[in-house]
Formats: C-alpha cells, structure tokens, sequence
C-alpha cells in the first residue's frame, strides 16, 4: 500500500524531532523528501501493476503478459457482408479485389466468383470484407532470422502470406504451428503489431527469391455506419437485390486477454503431466467444487478426474465442465488426451461429538466446533484423522475433554466398511477409504456436557 505524502512527512518530522533538528527548513525539507518518497513509491506500484497479467491497466501491458505466455491476443476480423447481386456484365472477382471504395470503407472480395449477366432469377452472392485500407508489404527476412514484425496498430487479425507467389498458412494456435512446419506462428505484439515466427526447423521457409510478401487489411469495427450505408449502396456493373447482416468477430478485450491468456498458459506451458491438468479444473470450475482428485487408469488408459461438490450435487454440470475441457484446442502435448469427469462417491459418516464443558453454567459456541469438523470433511484421498480432530475440537473456548466416534451410514461397501460401523483408521479395511474416487461426508451430531458428569 503507498503511503500518501502527509504520511510521509509526519515520519520524516518525526525523526526530525528525535534529532533535535528544529526550525523552518525541516518543513521544506521533510515536504521535499516526503513529495520524493510518495512519486518514487507510486512510480514502483504502478510499475509493479503492470508487470500482472491480472492487475494491470494498461492493454499494451496485457498484450506483452499475454506473449510472455506463448498467447497470440485476437486482433479482430473485419465484418464480412454477402451481397445477392444482379450482374450487368460478366465479371470474374478474385480473393482481395476491390469491389467498392469510398471515404469511409472498401468492399474487398472473400471468397472467388464468377458474375454472369444471365444468372439465376434470383441473383448471386458475393462475399466482401468490409475495411477501410489493404495493405501488401514485401519483407525479406534471411535464413538466419526466427521472425519479422509487422509494426500497424490498425492490422486486424486476416493476413495472406505468399513465398514466391505460393500462399503460407498462418498459425494463431502455437500447438497447430508445432504440428505444421511449413507455417508461420502468428503472434500479437504491443500496439496490436504482428511477428511471425517460422519453424525452428524449417529455415528453408524465409528463403524466398522474391522476399515473403504479406496481405493485410485494416481493422474496421464501425457497424453502425455501415449497416446506414448498406441501405443506400450502389455498385458498378451490378444491381443490389439484398444483403446479410455484417458478421464480425471483434478485437479482444482486456477481460478477454485476461482469461484467454491464462488458459493458454496452463494448457500449453503448464500442463507438462498429468498431476497439472488439476490446476486448469480448478480454473474451469474452481467456484462450484470443494476438492478435486485424479488417478490414471491403466485398463481405460484414461485419467479420471473426480469432483466433490461444495453443496449439493454436482451432477448437472458435469456434462458441462468435461465438454468445456474437451472443447478447449489449446492442449498440452504431455497430457493424456482421454478424459473422464466424474463426481466422486461420498461415505456418509454420523460424527457423534460428545464435548464436557468445565461446569454446568459454561457454553459452548457449536459453530465453531461445525468449521472445525467441516474442515476434515470432503477431502478426496484422506482418512480422517480422529485425535487431531478430536485434538482441534478441544480447542474451542470452554471446552474441557471430547469424545468422537465416526458412524458410517451408507450402504455396505464390501471388504470396506458395513453399515453402522464404527470408523477406526488403524483398521486395514478401513484404510481402503483413502481413495482419489472417494471422500468422507461428515454428518455432526453434538451432545454438551459438563466434566462433573464424568464423575457422577
């Protein structure tokens, strides 16, 4: 937390007096050093902010955090617009024509066509990006080089490139770039510029005769004033029958860059093995679970995942939360790619508390002794341990001796434990509890009592 200047100054006073220094100059002097202090202090904090991924403010600040992770931030798409047109003439239209220009945006064509002037009764469709500006540079990066920047804060996310006239598929996702060598890894730099990394094997690729040449179009986010000036568009050459609504998948958010970030760094840098993988269900669901436990099998050559519910079931969501994992295309290579989620089994236990107060007229705060025993509870691949328990119990205010026994009321769990048995965690059969499927689910039930009663 900084200090405010004020604070600063009443410190420096302070040592003042102690010194015995007095008189005009230790006001200056202490206001002087005090304004340093504060402006050194501050300037350390908001460079410390700017260094998390979470807490900083700045989107430049995220999009550095978010390449420290190997994350390429989304630099937006721009609308795409399908035209149903009436051609007057014949007309071949390529990938990048330019179909309409105007001050306040172009019409570039998506997708290749051929116009007729004959068509159909009901025209055809042809496809346009809407931006303002398309950009073609040549860069000649040698063999030696790992990458080379795009510097345009205005580039969206729509790149062409082409070596020697031949197209080079670009790469977002690093995990496909790896799995591709003949790509290109497109990654987002600060003032939402573009470096393209070429495989670490494949030097070959920026060995081009006529340089790498790079296609881009400017970012336009503007939908209401294009959707005004659809109503009223005219083209050349062809009639306007109809239109779509603009499609557009928008530049990221600091929100976005925050969880997209994260995610990516736990799937790809994280996940090295599979005790890892708990760390991204933590992140998926880390709201909605008490404790989460994994184990592999070696008859599924799967790694089941087992969840316990803070309340209640969680049943509902485990279709959710196994499709969201599985969904995710960012995977580590070191994880195990079968998955199974699943709630884990509860052995319901009556925990019959008996406390002995040291007198009659003494309470007892039940609450606190409910937080300590809920602490022992839910815990997948544990056995409780009763004397710490008990030993944590006899802790609480007022509390002179304690007397616990675990009841277990489920349904008989063969070579385990029956129903109605009492718990003792230095028998082997009870032993086998300890399990990552399995979780003690501890029911209180609590008698107070005074210590005379012991002696009646």
């Amino acid at each position: 937390m900084v200090k405010s200047i004020e604070q600063y100054q009443a410190e420096i006073k302070s040592v003042a007096q102690n010194l015995n220094i007095i008189g005009d100059h230790v006001d200056i002097l202490s206001s002087m050093l005090a304004y340093a202090l504060y402006s050194s202090n501050l300037e350390k904090t908001r460079i410390t902010r700017e260094l998390s991924l979470i807490k900083s403010t700045s989107i430049n600040s995220k999009i550095q955090r978010a390449m420290d992770r190997n994350y390429s931030v989304f630099r937006g798409e721009c609308p795409i617009v399908t035209l149903r047109v009436i051609p007057q003439t014949n007309r071949s239209l390529k990938v990048g024509d330019l179909l309409f220009e105007s001050s306040d945006f172009n019409f570039y064509v998506s997708k290749s066509v051929e116009l007729h002037q004959t068509p159909t009764f009901n025209g055809q469709e042809v496809e346009v990006r809407v931006s303002k500006r398309k950009e073609t540079r040549t860069y000649r990066p040698t063999i030696n080089d790992k990458f080379f920047e795009i510097l345009d804060k205005k580039i969206s996310s729509t790149l062409h490139v082409k070596k020697d006239g031949v197209e080079i598929p670009t790469k977002r996702d690093f995990r496909e770039h790896l799995n591709d060598e003949s790509s290109l890894y497109d990654l987002t730099i600060t003032d939402f510029g573009v470096r393209l990394y070429r495989s670490t094997f494949n030097d070959d690729i920026f060995n081009a005769q006529n340089g790498i040449e790079v296609t881009y179009y400017e970012y336009f986010e503007d939908l209401n004033l294009l959707t005004e000036r659809l109503k009223f568009l005219r083209l050349d050459d062809m009639k306007i029958e109809s239109y779509s609504e603009p499609k557009q998948t928008k530049r990221e958010t600091a929100k976005d860059i925050e969880t997209n970030a994260l995610h990516q760094y736990f799937t790809i840098s994280m996940l090295r093995s599979n005790t890892d993988v708990m760390q991204l269900f933590h992140m998926i669901t880390r709201d909605n679970i008490q404790d989460t436990a994994w184990e592999y099998s070696d008859v599924d050559r799967r790694i089941n995942i087992y969840l316990v519910p803070k309340v209640g079931s969680l049943r509902s969501e485990i279709a959710g939360i196994q499709s969201e994992f599985l969904d995710r295309v960012q995977r580590s290579y070191y994880v195990v790619q079968d998955f199974q989620v699943q709630e884990a089994t509860a052995a319901p236990f009556r925990a019959n508390i008996t406390v002995y107060t040291y007198l009659y007229s003494q309470s007892v705060n039940q609450s606190d002794i409910s937080d300590i025993v809920k602490r022992y509870s839910k815990k997948l691949n544990n056995l409780v341990n009763t004397e710490l328990l008990k030993s944590d119990i006899a802790r609480v205010q007022n509390v002179n001796y304690t007397e616990l026994e675990l009841v277990y009321t489920g349904a008989t769990i063969p070579g385990v434990i029956n129903n109605g048995e009492v718990y003792n965690p230095k028998n082997p059969n009870h032993r086998k509890l300890k399990k990552p499927s399995i979780y003690f689910d501890l029911d209180i039930n609590i008698t107070i009592k005074a210590s005379e009663d012991i002696y009646r």
